[in-house]
């Protein structure tokens, strides 16, 4: 019996060039591997995904791309808890894939040129229409420099 797992991922192919990146940062110990093959459980679970994470002595993990701009996470899960064991795989992957996008759209927009990112990537929840949803949250700063001691403004994203 197989136990391949599928779950849903906030990252995107517009953002894809950020992907690779984050992995290797998330997953230090892995082998980071694109446009592979995945072996996900027994040896008839095998899907070619835009990105594979292998790791030693575990099944791969794989990322590919969906028709909605999104990459879907396929894996092996020899038990229960599918939502448990992707949430605790895919959230340092989100930290680092949150840095990687805010330092490019730092770079590509004229708007936000003279900002900087402060601090780390932090775990927020937001109420979204009565409903709590977990975000990732980075502070900026920079931008709008006034007053008569030079001060600039930053926020939350």
């Amino acid at each position: 019996m197989s136990h391949m797992m599928k779950g849903k991922t906030s990252l995107t192919v517009e953002n894809s060039d950020c992907i690779e990146d984050a992995l290797k940062e998330a997953m230090p110990n892995a082998t980071i591997l694109t446009n592979e093959i995945a072996q996900i459980g027994r040896s008839s679970n095998r899907s070619r995904c835009e990105y594979v994470i292998r790791r030693r002595g575990q099944y791969d993990i794989g990322l590919r791309a969906k028709s909605d701009g999104t990459y879907e996470i396929l894996g092996y899960n020899p038990g229960y808890g599918d939502r448990q064991k992707i949430d605790q795989i895919m959230s340092p992957v989100y930290t680092a894939y949150v840095k990687g996008v805010v330092k490019k759209a730092l770079k590509k927009s004229p708007q936000l040129a003279d900002m900087k990112m402060d601090g780390e990537v932090k775990d927020a929840q937001i109420d979204v229409n009565g409903k709590k949803t977990k975000v990732k949250h980075i502070r900026l700063s920079g931008g709008y420099v006034g007053g008569s001691d030079g001060s600039s403004s930053g926020g939350w994203v």
